[in-house]
């Protein structure tokens, strides 16, 4: 079910007193206050899962999904379509920024960096961090990133295939390249083009001032015919394996990826000796390559060459990796990341250690 009207959303304009807003020392017995922060796409349409006397559900618009945690004071906050009421509780301890796609809730992220920053609010995952997260922007921060490939990705709004052939005779990008929607995620609109003649096949998508992506494509295909990408969670900096997904065709997700027995053991012992199958150096290279990203959690998709180099497919907030899976080989792997975050949060509090403020 679509939801096609503008959906009304909350102001942010916080019931604080005048003069400075500094946040007062807190009673070691209260909870935090935390508030959770979610934007409506641009195109102010969601697809909704669910209704009931809470309220309704939706996904895949650009929000991540945040877990359940006890003992956190929580508030949800959705920003972006049409202004509505004034916010009905105190100032927050800080925030979780949950908009994580910067090219479908671009006005919402926008209204949450001026939210944060007006009230100096201590945010987990800065609105501007997130921004920083387009595919195009993620090249051209880490192009040269010594051992970590990030694939040549441009940003186009065409308005029609003669002008993706443009780019091309102009050596902006190289074939063979990945043609993407821009704001789409799980292989959503994802065409694979090697040659020129296969530009034509995107006569199907609409070039109506849509964003789109070009990514030079890189061959992972491993020596024994077979592709390979394995994900790591990054929260407060530390790097935790979640998943290593096998499959026989290029565009490697779960619903693709090898379910034998063999695959699955494999899968394992990856996540299990993952420091000792990376090595020192390219673990080093992936806590530096985090640190610059600057996120308090993320995601990154990646493949091991043979070579030892590392092929980065993907970086950013919205990978769905907080819960546990109900797979058995990496239940204990995925256990172990929301657990992370939880800890991260209560550290924080505890420590009254101070978040960015954006």
């Amino acid at each position: 079910m679509t939801k096609k009207k503008n959906p009304p959303t909350i102001s942010y304009s916080f019931q604080t007193g005048p003069g400075p807003r500094v946040a007062e020392p807190a009673p070691a017995d209260r909870k935090p206050r935390v508030l959770i922060i979610n934007a409506i796409p641009d195109d102010n349409r969601v697809t909704v899962e669910f209704i009931d006397q809470r309220g309704f559900e939706f996904h895949n618009t650009g929000n991540f999904k945040f877990p359940e945690i006890d003992g956190l004071d929580i508030h949800v906050l959705f920003l972006g379509g049409r202004k509505g009421g004034r916010i009905k509780f105190g100032k927050p301890d800080f925030a979780v920024n949950l908009i994580c796609d910067p090219d479908s809730n671009a006005r919402g992220l926008e209204a949450a960096g001026e939210l944060v920053a007006r009230d100096r609010i201590p945010t987990l995952n800065p609105p501007d961090r997130i921004a920083a997260t387009k595919r195009d922007l993620l090249y051209q921060r880490f192009a040269d990133f010594e051992g970590i490939l990030v694939p040549k990705t441009i940003r186009l709004r065409p308005r029609y295939c003669r002008d993706i052939g443009a780019a091309v005779e102009r050596g902006d990008i190289r074939l063979p390249f990945i043609f993407r929607p821009a704001g789409l995620h799980g292989g959503k609109g994802v065409t694979l083009i090697r040659e020129p003649g296969d530009i034509d096949e995107l006569e199907r998508f609409a070039f109506d001032g849509r964003d789109y992506y070009l990514t030079e494509f890189v061959d992972c295909r491993d020596p024994d015919g077979f592709y390979r990408k394995f994900r790591v969670i990054v929260i407060d900096g530390r790097l935790y394996p979640r998943h290593l997904f096998t499959s026989d065709q290029w565009m490697v997700h779960r619903n693709s990826q090898q379910k034998d027995a063999a695959f699955e053991a494999e899968e394992k012992d990856f996540l299990e000796n993952f420091g000792e199958r990376l090595g020192s150096r390219n673990l080093a290279r992936l806590e530096a390559f985090s640190a610059q990203v600057g996120l308090d959690y993320f995601g990154m998709d990646l493949n091991l060459r043979p070579d030892g180099s590392l092929v980065m497919f993907e970086t950013n907030a919205c990978m769905y990796s907080l819960f546990e899976s109900k797979r058995e080989n990496i239940k204990p792997f995925t256990r172990r990341i929301g657990t992370a975050l939880r800890e991260m949060i209560f550290r924080r509090w505890r420590d009254s250690r101070p978040l960015p403020l954006h």
